[in-house]
């Protein structure tokens, strides 16, 4: 059975190593065109660099909880994220469930940073940091893969809602060198 069909996208991809990740060149996001049109939503980087920190510090929060609990409840995911990825989350969830595990400890991030902002859309870099995070199996056990790298880089986005908060609509493992 593989460890993904049962973490939510941030855990999982956090626990697992890709060895490669760490051999491939950087692919730096490109820059978008300035357009007359789009009405900027952040007044500054500062203020998308602050969204971007609350929504992700809250989103690992519920993300942890409900990981806590096994996956139960994973519909309280849904104030943190987008559609498309309410639908990503949910099938991690489902798999706790299935495979009755869960998770003990906080995930952390550091360093992140804005990558670009245009109009409601915020992409960013973060680390995140798992080693206060492990697998627990239905008999107790710490099923934690072994040598797991406990800090790894994301890409993730974020899109703001029709209030001006930010959710996280993506999260990827950053496949470039690892700037963790």
């Amino acid at each position: 059975m593989s460890l993904r069909r049962w973490m939510p996208a941030a855990a999982i991809a956090a626990l697992l190593a890709l060895p490669l990740a760490a051999c491939t060149p950087a692919q730096p996001m490109p820059t978008p065109t300035p357009t007359s049109a789009r009405t900027p939503l952040f007044a500054s980087d500062e203020e998308a660099l602050k969204a971007a920190t609350d929504a992700y510090a809250a989103y690992l929060k519920m993300s942890d909880t409900i990981s806590h609990d096994g996956g139960a409840n994973p519909e309280r995911i849904k104030p943190y994220v987008t559609r498309s990825q309410y639908q990503r989350e949910l099938k991690g969830f489902d798999s706790f469930r299935t495979h009755e595990v869960h998770t003990t400890g906080q995930t952390a991030f550091d360093s992140l940073e804005i990558a670009k902002v245009t109009g409601p859309s915020i992409d960013a870099y973060v680390c995140v940091d798992t080693h206060d995070v492990r697998v627990i199996g239905k008999n107790g056990d710490d099923i934690s893969p072994s040598g797991r790298p406990v800090r790894m880089p994301f890409e993730v986005g974020f899109q703001a809602d029709s209030h001006g908060k930010a959710l996280l609509s993506r999260s990827e493992t950053w496949s470039g060198k690892n700037f963790c």
